[in-house]
């Protein structure tokens, strides 16, 4: 039982990559919701070395990266940084059974640099882009 929970988790969360070339950087869909990016979840910050934990049953997220823990919940206009509650432009979402949260907020609370241009948000890290988020409105 526990192991079909896993692989089911897995799927829930787990980014569609575009195929990739040795040495690319790798592009994941996103969305466009009341004009916020939001990024899936595993596709952008596991790149980034972000620890992430899914809790099924409230849909929760906790995210841990440079000593800060961040605590989101789909469809949930708030957050918890380091304990603090952190009002948020657009909340987490469920698309396509994959999490996407507000890429901007993410990144800027858990210390990763994000560059926009054209549609594709890019995700760098000590110098060098680790991940492209490309968004399409509506999801």
């Amino acid at each position: 039982m526990r192991a079909c929970v896993l692989v089911a988790l897995a799927v829930l969360i787990a980014p569609r990559t575009a195929p990739l070339a040795d040495g690319d950087v790798p592009t994941v869909p996103g969305i466009i919701e009341n004009g916020r990016m939001l990024a899936p979840l595993r596709g952008v910050f596991e790149q980034a070395g972000v620890s992430i934990e899914w809790y099924a049953p409230t849909r929760a997220i906790t995210m841990w990266h440079n000593a800060r823990t961040v605590l989101l919940q789909v469809d949930f206009p708030q957050a918890w940084v380091d304990g603090r509650a952190v009002d948020l432009d657009a909340p987490p979402r469920l698309v396509g059974g994959r999490v996407h949260v507000p890429l901007r907020f993410a990144a800027d609370t858990l210390g990763v640099e994000v560059r926009y241009a054209r549609g594709v948000a890019e995700l760098i890290q000590s110098g060098r882009v680790i991940v492209r988020v490309r968004a399409a409105p509506g999801g």
